[in-house]
């Protein structure tokens, strides 16, 4: 039986505490007095955690674990309490059961609180994304387990931490008391950039794209120590209004900047000053995906910083990010603000980028920690459209057709690590579930590249053939592989929907080829509506080959998908897979391989 009453003296023991200012009147009481009970409170309003931020939850409780209950000969109450409290964290996907708390039942002994306890939930969100909808569970045992008497939540807090705070508050916190969960996405820390972080003399790494600083009028443009240099001495008398001292400059917590003191000063004490360096190059692997990071602080808005990003090879414009007036009123980055270049590869070719940094006009910006991370597919997608960030696209893929990334140039990489083969973007998986069974995806027929990564194709001693490229491309081609290990596998991939208007012509084309397979099916490639199938080429077997069809739409609209598959033992591949309008001309000069469906009415 649960008894929701108001709090009050339990045991002779008011639920009072000399660090907690009263509480036995702003408690929460769950009691469950005469029987084991089990029962629980969940929040009512949704949590907001913001991306690449620290936090606590702090919950502070009391339970009467093995205490003898005076009251057990009246009215059948229990003879003993032995109560435990549970605290549940929701919205954390696969990490939530790493945020509970089950089961706390022994702080009677705690005397200087009056048995009173803090339990404390650290969560460390990702630096892409955001966390909505959380909420916090408050039980009387827990969801599995009941048990009898009181149990008292005092509080319930939230806290937003700086980095160092945060890291020193898990320290101080005993491990009984704290449960900390890190969403950190992964990738790789690729230390492209030299002296990414300032520690040397700029001329180590950093290249002037500016020729003239003018030293004489106080330009300055160094590495500088914010703890101990004079930095009013550094920039002279020539302009005191931006001369400033070592106390202006706000410590970043989330650099750790008590072990990395040194910064890039750029000071410009007159509107004609520019000053910009450039990194060393920084590679983009083909079919990479990279964030690209600097940290930024400046006390002016007069000059105007630079952050670009730029091609080596002067393929694609620059990228530029606008560096906004920052505040040291932020507790949590002192002012400082992190800008972010996301970047995706190249399908045939690796890239070279490097990063500009700079200030134009009067004014003056410190810079530090320049970062270059491989990174998933999802998390490029889900950063370039945040706060302070840009992205550049090699991307190779074309939209003269209706088939999105129908050449399978463009990749959905799952983590950080470029693994072949590789997830096509804008085609749906349908793959069984034992990996054992099948490998598929994005392969590139480059000799060296397909020979490099053959292990990864291989499994019970079968492996492809490199099916090379096709008659009218380079040997450097991506195509989409299909292999299954069972010889009753039906392994596909469909693509994003296709439009087929009323009264039109369409060319539909795909180019299939297969190999090792056993005979008992092979490579298929089909198009339909969620009504019926338009058409479907089976059991294709062989080198490349050009399947095709032409179709006249009726009175109707039609929304297609088209599936690519392999239903044999083997290796099929697939490329180039168009959808395009033609003509009633050339409509009616085909003699085969097409569909007039202009008298028909799809059922």
């Amino acid at each position: 039986m649960i008894d929701a009453t108001t709090p009050g003296t339990i045991d002779g023991v008011e639920p009072t505490s000399s660090t907690l200012s009263d509480a036995k009147f702003k408690s929460l009481m769950i009691n469950s007095a005469k029987v084991p009970g089990n029962f629980g409170y969940k929040s009512t309003s949704d949590i907001d955690l913001d991306a690449n931020g620290y936090y606590a939850f702090d919950i502070t409780l009391k339970t009467f674990h093995n205490v003898e209950n005076p009251e057990s000969s009246e009215n059948g109450y229990a003879s003993t309490f032995n109560s435990f409290a549970s605290i549940y964290l929701n919205g954390l996907g696969d990490k939530a059961s790493d945020a509970n708390f089950e089961k706390v039942e022994s702080f009677n002994s705690v005397t200087n609180t009056y048995g009173w306890a803090t339990y404390t939930i650290f969560v460390q969100t990702s630096e892409f994304n955001s966390l909505n909808d959380l909420s916090l569970e408050l039980w009387l045992g827990s969801k599995n387990e009941s048990c009898t008497g009181p149990v008292f939540f005092n509080s319930v807090a939230l806290t937003q931490y700086s980095k160092d705070a945060f890291e020193e508050a898990v320290i101080n916190t005993p491990a009984s008391n704290k449960r900390v969960v890190r969403l950190t996405n992964q990738y790789t820390i690729n230390e492209a950039v030299e002296n990414n972080q300032f520690d040397l003399p700029i001329s180590s790494g950093w290249t002037y794209k500016t020729v003239n600083i003018d030293e004489d009028n106080g330009q300055v443009v160094r590495s500088v120590d914010y703890k101990s240099d004079d930095i009013s001495a550094i920039t002279g008398e020539v302009n005191a209004d931006y001369a400033f001292a070592t106390k202006d400059i706000p410590a970043n917590s989330n650099l750790q900047l008590k072990n990395n003191t040194k910064l890039l000063l750029i000071n410009n004490p007159l509107e004609e000053h520019e000053a910009v360096l450039q990194s060393s190059n920084i590679n983009i692997l083909q079919h990479g995906y990279y964030r690209i990071t600097v940290w930024a602080w400046r006390n002016t808005s007069e000059g105007s910083p630079v952050i670009s990003l730029v091609d080596v090879n002067e393929r694609k414009e620059k990228v530029d990010l606008s560096v906004s007036t920052t505040s040291t009123s932020d507790n949590f980055t002192g002012g400082w603000n992190q800008y972010n270049f996301y970047v995706a590869g190249n399908g045939y070719r690796d890239e070279v980028v490097a990063l500009q940094l700079g200030l134009s006009g009067k004014g003056y910006v410190y810079y530090d920690d320049v970062q270059v991370r491989q990174i998933s597919f999802a998390d490029y997608e889900t950063g370039k459209s945040k706060s302070y960030s840009s992205s550049l696209s090699f991307d190779t893929s074309t939209t003269n057709y209706q088939v999105a990334n129908d050449d399978f140039d463009v990749t959905a990489n799952e983590d950080y690590s470029i693994t072949y083969p590789l997830a096509p973007q804008s085609w749906t998986a349908n793959l069984d579930e034992d990996e054992t069974l099948r490998v598929a995806g994005i392969v590139n027929t480059e000799s060296s590249n397909f020979t490099a990564n053959l292990p990864n194709y291989s499994k019970g001693g079968m492996h492809p053939n490199n099916p090379g490229a096709l008659p009218l491309r380079s040997e450097n081609n991506n195509v989409l592989m299909i292999g299954n290990f069972d010889s009753e596998m039906n392994n596909y991939y469909t693509s994003s929907s296709i439009s087929l208007s009323s009264g039109k012509y369409y060319h539909i084309t795909a180019y299939v080829a297969a190999n090792s397979l056993d005979g008992n099916g092979g490579a298929y490639i089909k198009c339909y509506s969620d009504k019926e199938t338009l058409f479907e080429y089976s059991n294709i077997i062989g080198s490349w080959s050009l399947k095709e069809i032409y179709i006249a739409t009726g009175t109707d609209s039609i929304s297609a998908h088209i599936d690519l598959g392999n239903t044999a033992q083997g290796y099929a591949f697939f490329d180039k897979v168009q959808v395009e309008e033609t003509t009633q001309d050339v409509f009616n000069a085909v003699t085969s391989s097409k569909i007039d469906l202009s008298y028909h009415k799809m059922s």
